[in-house]
C-alpha cells in the first residue's frame, strides 16, 4: 500500500512514498532501537545534537523522532546512547494495545518520563520501564520519552500493526514544497493573501492589526531558504479535528511567534489542535516580531474507538484506507437488511463521509487517511454523522447501533423517549427505505449472525408488544423467540 510518510530531518519536512507490507493477522510487530547490539546497523553512530531528526528502527518504515533542539543530545556509543536532560523521543504508536519499553544504562540513570508516567531511578535502580499507549497518544501518533539526564541501552515498541501514514499538508519554503511556494512574495500595508500546500490546502496570511506592515518573502541566500513574516502578521491554517497536529520549523534562533496563543520556545514547535480551534475552523500563527520560517505542516489523523463487544460504527471527513489493517481492524459496508439481520460487504478503501462498521479488539486505533477512496454511496446503507435522526424523517426506517439483551445490534428509532437520536461526527447510522421486518437487526458476515458493539444504548418504548423475528406483531405468543420492548426473550 502506498502511503505518505512524514520525516523531519534537520528541520526540513519531507514527504515520500513507500510500500508497506500487509501484516494480516499478526499479533504484534516489535520495532527496536538497540545500541547494545547496534540494531539496526549504524545506530551507534547516531548523533543528534541541539537539533532534530529521525532514527530508523529494526523494522523498515518505523522511525523515532528525536527533538534535541533545546540544547539536548542523543549520541550513540559502542554499547549505549547518551540521552541528555530534556531531550525528547517520539516513539510511534497506532493503538491502545501498543507497549513502549525503555531500557536505561546503569552507568548513569536519573529517571525518565514516558507519556504521563514519571519514573525516578529508584533504589534499587529499575532500568526497564514500560508504558501502554493512551487514546490521546494514539490520536497524536506517538508516545513521548523525556530524559532526566540518562544513558540508555534500548527503546522498543510492540505495535498492533505497521504505523499508518497520516495525510500531511506542507508549506515548506526551505525545500521548495510545493515548487510554487518559492514565488510567493507580498509586501505592503494590510496585505492579505493565500498559499496553497502540496496537497491543495490553502493557508491565509493577513495583517493582525490595522496598519500593520506585512511582508512575505522567499530568500534562498546560502541555501537557507525561508519565509519572512513581519510583526503582527497572522497566518491561519484550516483545521477540522483535534487529532490534527501542526508543526512549525523556524530559522535557528528566529522563533518570534505564537502558535494557538502559545509562544514558541524552540526552532521546532509542535501544536495539537484544540476543540476551540476546530470550532472557528483554523489555528493561527502570529509573528510577535520579525519571524523567519522554514516550514509549516499540518498532519491530519483519524482514530476509531472499539468497545468491549468488538464492533463500532465509523465515519471520517477524509477518505480512509484499511488495506494495511487487515485482521486487526476490519471495515464493512451494510449492503442489505431483511428479516432480523443486515448483510455486509468488506471494505478496503472508502471515500470521505462514508458510514462504516469496524471490527477489532477493544481499544483505540489510528486509521489511515488518503487523498481518495472508493465511492460506496450506491450500495452502502450506512450514513455518516454528524446527524440528528428522527424516528420518522424521510423513509422512516432509521436504525442506530445499540446494546440489546447483552449483545449489540441495530435498533430502530421509535417514537417516545428516543424519538430523535444525535449521531456524532465519527459515527454512522442505518437509513433504510423500507421496513426489513424487525425492530432489531443482527449483523451477518459471510452468512453468520453476530452481535455488534456500539457507542450508545438505545432505549425502546415500553409498550409490551411482542414481535417475531420477522418483525410481525404477535397477539398471543407461544413457545419461541420474540422481541419485546427492544429485547429478545424466549418463551418455553
Amino acid at each position: 500500500m502506498k502511503q505518505t510518510i512524514t520525516k523531519l530531518l534537520g528541520g526540513a519536512i519531507l514527504a515520500a512514498l513507500c510500500l508497506v507490507s500487509n501484516p494480516a493477522s499478526a499479533t504484534t510487530i516489535t520495532a527496536t532501537w538497540d545500541w547494545t547490539t547496534n540494531s539496526p546497523t549504524g545506530i551507534q553512530s547516531v548523533n543528534i545534537d541541539s537539533n532534530t531528526g529521525y532514527v530508523e528502527s529494526s523494522v523498515s518504515g518505523v522511525s523515532m523522532f528525536v527533538d534535541a533542539s533545546g540544547g539536548g543530545k542523543l549520541k550513540g556509543n559502542s554499547d549505549n546512547a547518551q540521552f541528555n536532560t530534556g531531550t525528547k523521543l517520539r516513539v510511534p504508536v497506532v493503538s491502545t494495545n501498543d507497549v513502549v519499553t525503555f531500557v536505561a544504562n546503569s552507568y548513569k540513570y536519573k529517571g525518565v518520563t514516558i507519556g504521563s508516567d514519571d519514573f525516578d531511578a529508584g533504589d534499587p535502580v529499575v532500568l526497564t520501564r514500560t508504558h501502554t499507549a493512551t487514546a490521546d497518544e494514539v490520536a497524536k501518533g506517538y508516545v513521548v520519552i523525556t530524559s532526566k539526564g540518562d544513558y540508555l541501552n534500548k527503546v522498543s515498541v510492540e505495535l498492533a500493526y505497521m504505523p499508518v501514514s497520516s495525510f500531511v499538508y506542507s508549506w515548506d519554503w526551505h525545500n521548495g514544497i510545493p515548487s510554487s511556494i518559492t514565488s510567493s512574495s507580498t509586501e505592503g500595508t494590510d496585505a492579505n493573501g493565500s498559499i496553497e500546500s502540496d496537497n491543495g490546502l490553502s493557508l491565509n496570511y493577513l495583517a493582525a492589526t490595522s496598519g500593520a506592515y506585512v511582508k512575505l518573502q522567499y530568500n534562498p541566500n546560502s541555501g537557507n531558504a525561508y519565509a519572512q513574516f513581519n510583526t503582527n502578521t497572522a497566518i491561519r491554517i484550516p483545521v477540522s479535528s483535534t487529532s490534527e497536529i501542526l508543526t512549525v520549523v523556524s530559522f535557528p534562533g528566529q522563533y518570534n511567534y505564537t502558535v494557538g496563543g502559545d509562544a514558541a520556545t524552540s526552532n521546532t514547535t509542535v501544536h495539537n489542535i484544540t476543540a476551540a480551534e476546530v470550532t472557528v475552523g483554523y489555528t493561527e500563527i502570529i509573528a510577535t516580531s520579525t519571524a523567519y520560517l522554514y516550514s509549516i505542516t499540518l498532519e491530519k489523523r483519524a482514530t476509531a474507538t472499539i468497545g468491549s463487544y468488538g464492533w463500532a460504527t465509523f465515519s471520517n471527513s477524509a477518505a480512509t484506507d484499511f488495506t494495511n489493517l487487515a485482521g486487526v481492524v476490519d471495515a464493512y459496508a451494510v449492503t442489505g437488511a431483511s428479516g432480523a439481520a443486515i448483510t455486509t460487504s468488506a471494505v478496503t478503501t472508502a471515500a470521505a463521509n462514508t458510514g462504516l462498521l469496524l471490527k477489532a479488539n477493544a481499544g483505540t486505533y489510528a486509521i489511515p487517511l488518503v487523498s481518495s477512496g472508493t465511492d460506496l454511496s450506491g450500495s452502502n446503507l450506512l450514513k455518516a454523522g454528524p446527524a440528528t435522526v428522527n424516528y420518522n424523517d424521510g423513509a422512516g426506517y432509521n436504525y442506530v447501533l445499540g446494546v440489546n439483551a447483552g449483545v449489540a445490534a441495530f435498533q430502530k428509532i421509535v417514537s417516545g423517549t428516543n424519538g430523535t437520536v444525535t449521531v456524532p461526527a465519527g459515527k454512522a447510522y442505518l437509513a433504510l427505505t423500507a421496513s426489513p421486518g424487525a425492530p432489531v437487526l443482527d449483523i451477518t458476515i459471510d452468512g453468520i449472525s453476530t452481535g455488534i458493539d456500539t457507542a450508545r444504548e438505545v432505549q425502546q418504548t415500553g409498550d409490551g408488544i411482542f414481535y417475531n423475528l420477522a418483525g410481525q406483531r404477535v397477539a398471543q405468543p407461544t413457545k419461541g423467540l420474540y422481541i419485546v420492548n427492544g429485547k429478545k426473550i424466549i418463551i418455553k
